[in-house]
């Protein structure tokens, strides 16, 4: 019954024109912008290289060659030359673009989830809940204030 009512659904003609119309719309803002359609595609390129980063190079972030130590860009088999320790910089540079995507998403994904669950508890049991939410986001927002007057300061966090 239920995949019945979805089917139903997807099949009605005005909501096919009305999802029609809202992608043309994104699309046409999308594309009002020039540098738009280039910074996606590069961002795609970037995201696609660091999940690659094992494909895409014979070499470990991590192991060095001390013969091969301070090599200049252009050098055979290293494209961005090699480090103090003869580490591959390209490698490096693709191997902590792994991480700082996983450093980028990640938050976003627990905030996502935590939020969720917090809005669901909140919506779901009402004005008896409303105190417990309320001090769980002061608390979670005093953090970022915290983290943001340590920076400031220079003082370890």
């Amino acid at each position: 019954m239920l995949s019945s009512i979805g089917s139903r659904a997807a099949a009605d003609p005005e909501e096919l024109h009305f999802r029609r119309e809202a992608r043309s719309r994104f699309v046409r803002t999308f594309l009002r912008y020039p540098a738009a359609l280039p910074a996606l595609i590069l961002f795609v390129i970037v995201v696609l290289c660091a999940l690659g980063a094992p494909l895409l190079t014979q070499y470990t972030p991590f192991e060095g060659n001390a013969a091969e130590r301070l090599q200049g860009i252009g050098t055979a088999g290293h494209l961005l030359g090699t480090d103090e320790q003869g580490r591959d910089i390209l490698t490096r540079c693709l191997y902590g673009g792994r991480l700082s995507l996983l450093m980028g998403f990640l938050p976003v994904a627990l905030a996502t989830i935590v939020g969720s669950i917090l809005g669901i508890i909140s919506g779901y049991f009402g004005k008896a809940s409303c105190p417990d939410s309320s001090r769980t986001l002061h608390i979670s927002m005093r953090f970022s204030h915290w983290a943001s007057l340590c920076r400031r300061n220079g003082a370890p966090c």
